[in-house]
Protein backbone atom coordinates (compact mmCIF):
# COMPACT_ATOMS: atom_id res chain seq x y z
CA UNK A 1 0.00 0.00 0.00
CA UNK A 2 2.72 1.93 0.98
CA UNK A 3 4.31 1.43 -2.12
CA UNK A 4 1.09 2.42 -4.57
CA UNK A 5 0.96 5.41 -2.12
CA UNK A 6 4.71 6.28 -3.32
CA UNK A 7 3.79 5.42 -6.94
CA UNK A 8 0.90 7.92 -7.04
CA UNK A 9 2.54 11.04 -5.41
CA UNK A 10 5.49 10.20 -8.14
CA UNK A 11 3.13 10.59 -10.69
CA UNK A 12 1.51 13.11 -9.90
CA UNK A 13 4.89 15.44 -9.08
CA UNK A 14 5.48 14.09 -12.27
CA UNK A 15 2.47 15.31 -13.94
CA UNK A 16 2.86 18.50 -12.27
CA UNK A 17 6.07 19.12 -13.75
CA UNK A 18 5.19 18.21 -17.15
CA UNK A 19 2.13 20.72 -16.63
CA UNK A 20 4.74 23.60 -15.38
CA UNK A 21 7.24 22.97 -18.23
CA UNK A 22 4.32 22.97 -20.51
CA UNK A 23 2.61 26.69 -18.67
CA UNK A 24 6.40 27.74 -19.22
CA UNK A 25 6.68 26.92 -22.91
CA UNK A 26 3.33 28.33 -23.72
CA UNK A 27 4.58 31.92 -22.01
CA UNK A 28 7.42 31.74 -23.59
CA UNK A 29 5.98 31.27 -27.02
CA UNK A 30 3.28 34.14 -26.38
CA UNK A 31 6.20 36.38 -25.10
CA UNK A 32 8.16 35.81 -28.56
CA UNK A 33 4.65 36.58 -30.26
CA UNK A 34 4.32 40.13 -28.28
CA UNK A 35 7.74 40.46 -29.39
CA UNK A 36 6.93 39.93 -33.26
CA UNK A 37 8.47 36.55 -33.86
CA UNK A 38 7.32 34.25 -35.97
CA UNK A 39 6.23 30.60 -34.00
CA UNK A 40 7.61 27.93 -36.57
CA UNK A 41 5.14 24.85 -37.29
CA UNK A 42 7.83 22.43 -35.74
CA UNK A 43 7.83 24.42 -32.51
CA UNK A 44 4.34 23.56 -31.69
CA UNK A 45 4.17 19.83 -31.65
CA UNK A 46 2.09 17.26 -32.62
CA UNK A 47 -0.02 15.55 -29.40
CA UNK A 48 -3.35 15.38 -28.84
CA UNK A 49 -3.27 17.54 -26.06
CA UNK A 50 -4.88 20.91 -24.16
CA UNK A 51 -0.90 22.67 -24.16
CA UNK A 52 -0.34 21.57 -27.85
CA UNK A 53 -3.78 22.59 -29.12
CA UNK A 54 -3.16 26.28 -27.54
CA UNK A 55 0.34 26.51 -28.92
CA UNK A 56 -0.80 25.82 -32.84
CA UNK A 57 -3.68 28.62 -31.77
CA UNK A 58 -0.48 30.63 -30.65
CA UNK A 59 0.98 29.89 -34.12
CA UNK A 60 -2.17 31.04 -36.06
CA UNK A 61 -2.30 34.02 -34.22
CA UNK A 62 1.63 34.43 -34.63
CA UNK A 63 1.32 33.85 -38.70
CA UNK A 64 -2.24 36.51 -38.50
CA UNK A 65 0.07 39.21 -36.68
CA UNK A 66 2.82 39.20 -39.29
CA UNK A 67 0.35 39.49 -42.00
CA UNK A 68 -1.33 42.66 -40.58
CA UNK A 69 2.24 43.91 -39.81
CA UNK A 70 3.10 43.43 -43.22
CA UNK A 71 -0.20 44.67 -45.28
CA UNK A 72 0.19 47.68 -42.62
CA UNK A 73 3.79 48.70 -44.07
CA UNK A 74 2.62 48.25 -47.71
CA UNK A 75 -0.25 49.86 -47.32
CA UNK A 76 1.88 52.52 -45.82
CA UNK A 77 4.51 52.47 -48.11
CA UNK A 78 2.10 52.86 -51.33
CA UNK A 79 0.86 56.10 -49.16
CA UNK A 80 3.85 57.62 -49.28
CA UNK A 81 4.01 56.76 -52.90
CA UNK A 82 0.68 58.32 -53.29
CA UNK A 83 0.80 61.91 -51.23
CA UNK A 84 4.55 62.44 -53.14
CA UNK A 85 2.68 62.00 -56.78
CA UNK A 86 -0.03 63.75 -55.92
CA UNK A 87 2.03 67.01 -54.70
CA UNK A 88 4.21 66.59 -57.78
CA UNK A 89 1.12 66.98 -60.13
CA UNK A 90 -0.12 69.43 -57.93
CA UNK A 91 2.94 71.76 -58.52
CA UNK A 92 2.52 71.70 -62.07
CA UNK A 93 -0.49 73.15 -62.81
CA UNK A 94 -0.24 75.60 -60.32
CA UNK A 95 2.99 76.91 -61.61
CA UNK A 96 1.06 77.44 -64.60
CA UNK A 97 -1.44 79.28 -63.17
CA UNK A 98 1.06 81.58 -61.59
CA UNK A 99 2.54 81.96 -65.12
CA UNK A 100 -0.91 83.27 -66.63
CA UNK A 101 -1.56 85.59 -63.54
CA UNK A 102 1.78 87.27 -64.25
CA UNK A 103 1.32 87.52 -68.13
CA UNK A 104 -2.70 88.55 -67.25
CA UNK A 105 -1.01 91.55 -65.56
CA UNK A 106 0.40 93.73 -68.17
CA UNK A 107 -2.88 92.88 -70.18
CA UNK A 108 -5.60 93.86 -68.41
CA UNK A 109 -6.91 97.05 -67.97
CA UNK A 110 -10.41 98.06 -66.65
CA UNK A 111 -11.64 97.63 -63.30
CA UNK A 112 -13.84 94.72 -63.39
CA UNK A 113 -11.37 92.64 -65.23
CA UNK A 114 -8.66 94.08 -62.39
CA UNK A 115 -11.23 92.55 -59.70
CA UNK A 116 -10.90 89.00 -61.23
CA UNK A 117 -7.47 89.14 -61.49
CA UNK A 118 -7.30 89.93 -57.91
CA UNK A 119 -9.25 87.07 -57.00
CA UNK A 120 -7.45 84.51 -59.24
CA UNK A 121 -4.22 85.72 -57.42
CA UNK A 122 -5.97 85.56 -54.52
CA UNK A 123 -6.76 82.02 -55.03
CA UNK A 124 -3.69 81.10 -56.51
CA UNK A 125 -1.82 82.16 -53.45
CA UNK A 126 -4.09 79.44 -51.65
CA UNK A 127 -3.73 76.98 -53.83
CA UNK A 128 0.02 77.54 -53.61
CA UNK A 129 -0.14 77.85 -49.74
CA UNK A 130 -2.49 74.80 -49.36
CA UNK A 131 -0.04 72.48 -51.84
CA UNK A 132 3.15 73.79 -50.12
CA UNK A 133 1.57 72.68 -46.68
CA UNK A 134 0.35 69.45 -48.66
CA UNK A 135 4.02 68.78 -49.44
CA UNK A 136 5.44 69.37 -46.24
CA UNK A 137 3.16 66.61 -45.20
CA UNK A 138 3.84 64.51 -47.33
CA UNK A 139 7.48 65.06 -46.72
CA UNK A 140 6.85 64.48 -43.16
CA UNK A 141 5.67 61.30 -43.76
CA UNK A 142 8.22 59.78 -45.85
CA UNK A 143 9.94 61.04 -43.10
CA UNK A 144 12.07 63.59 -44.72
CA UNK A 145 11.68 66.14 -42.43
CA UNK A 146 11.98 65.25 -38.92
CA UNK A 147 10.53 67.01 -36.04
CA UNK A 148 12.67 67.69 -33.55
CA UNK A 149 11.82 68.98 -29.87
CA UNK A 150 14.08 71.95 -28.42
CA UNK A 151 13.63 74.04 -25.46
CA UNK A 152 13.63 77.50 -27.01
CA UNK A 153 12.28 80.65 -25.25
CA UNK A 154 8.51 80.95 -26.03
CA UNK A 155 9.41 84.81 -26.92
CA UNK A 156 11.89 84.30 -29.20
CA UNK A 157 9.88 81.60 -31.32
CA UNK A 158 6.93 84.01 -31.47
CA UNK A 159 9.11 86.91 -32.49
CA UNK A 160 10.80 84.82 -35.46
CA UNK A 161 7.30 83.98 -36.78
CA UNK A 162 6.14 88.07 -36.37
CA UNK A 163 9.29 88.31 -38.80
CA UNK A 164 8.09 86.27 -41.13
CA UNK A 165 4.62 87.46 -41.56
CA UNK A 166 5.72 90.99 -41.07
CA UNK A 167 8.31 89.58 -44.30
CA UNK A 168 5.56 88.51 -46.10
CA UNK A 169 3.21 91.09 -45.92
CA UNK A 170 6.03 93.40 -47.04
CA UNK A 171 6.41 91.49 -50.11
CA UNK A 172 2.88 91.29 -50.69
CA UNK A 173 2.47 95.62 -50.33
CA UNK A 174 5.64 95.17 -52.74
CA UNK A 175 3.48 93.29 -55.25
CA UNK A 176 0.14 95.04 -54.85
CA UNK A 177 2.62 98.34 -55.06
CA UNK A 178 3.94 97.26 -58.94
CA UNK A 179 0.35 96.59 -59.97
CA UNK A 180 -1.20 100.01 -59.01
CA UNK A 181 1.83 101.51 -60.61
CA UNK A 182 1.05 99.37 -64.00
CA UNK A 183 -2.65 100.44 -63.53
CA UNK A 184 -1.57 103.98 -63.01
CA UNK A 185 0.00 103.97 -66.17
CA UNK A 186 -2.90 102.43 -67.83
CA UNK A 187 -5.07 105.00 -66.72
CA UNK A 188 -2.70 108.40 -67.66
Amino acid sequence: MCLGLAIRLENNMFRKRKAQQEMEEISRMLERVLNGECIQPGEIGYEDTLPAKIRYQIRRISEKNQGVEARITRERDETKALIGEIAHQMRNPLAGVESYTLLLEGKISGEPGRTYLCALEQSEQRLHFLTESFIKMARLEQQMIQIKKTTDALADTIFSAVLLVQKAAEQKADRSGSNRSGRDKSVA
